[in-house]
């Protein structure tokens, strides 16, 4: 997968699942989380609002989550570098997901790159394709998932996020 410009030489994840309406991000209070008691840690101003730092959220609820491993010179490779080129110009809004312990907030990969968000039907050609290509055991486990997902009612809905470590 490629990483502004570079190919990647780590391992690329995709995140297939639903995603929320965009929120407004709030401003965490990195240095006394909690300090308050309410359990929330963001900072709050005078009035104990919390205060909003003027960029979007929207929450990704996963479905599948799978490790791609090195997918460098796919076609996959290829539309993750189209949305990511979408992505870093858009810097007003991002994604979220948590990871697997349900506690940890995760908006950019390992190496600091936001997570990529791409439509769900453009994965599917891509994915389609590669396997055409490649007999990459991977995309065969991928293709196969997203074409049993593409049959259920609610695949207009779904879409990926891909991100590196």
């Amino acid at each position: 997968m490629l990483r502004k410009g570079k190919t990647m030489g780590y391992e690329t994840h995709i995140v297939i699942g639903f995603l929320g309406d965009p929120v407004p991000e709030l401003a965490k209070d990195l240095t006394n989380p909690y300090e308050d008691g309410s359990g929330y840690p963001y900072k709050k101003d005078k009035a104990g609002n919390p205060i909003k730092t003027g960029r979007m959220q929207r929450y990704l609820m996963p479905a599948v989550h799978l490790d791609l491993s090195k997918i460098d010179y796919s076609n996959l490779d290829l539309l993750h570098d189209k949305y990511l080129k979408v992505t870093e110009e858009n810097q007003n809004e991002f994604v979220y997901f948590y990871h697997s312990d349900r506690c940890t907030e995760f908006s950019e990969d390992n190496y600091g790159d936001p997570l990529v968000l791409v439509p769900f039907k453009d994965v599917l050609e891509a994915v389609r394709t590669d396997v055409q290509n490649s007999d990459y055991r991977r995309f065969r486990w991928l293709l196969g998932l997203m074409e049993a997902m593409a049959l259920t009612d609610n695949s207009k809905h779904l879409v990926c996020v891909f991100y590196g470590t």
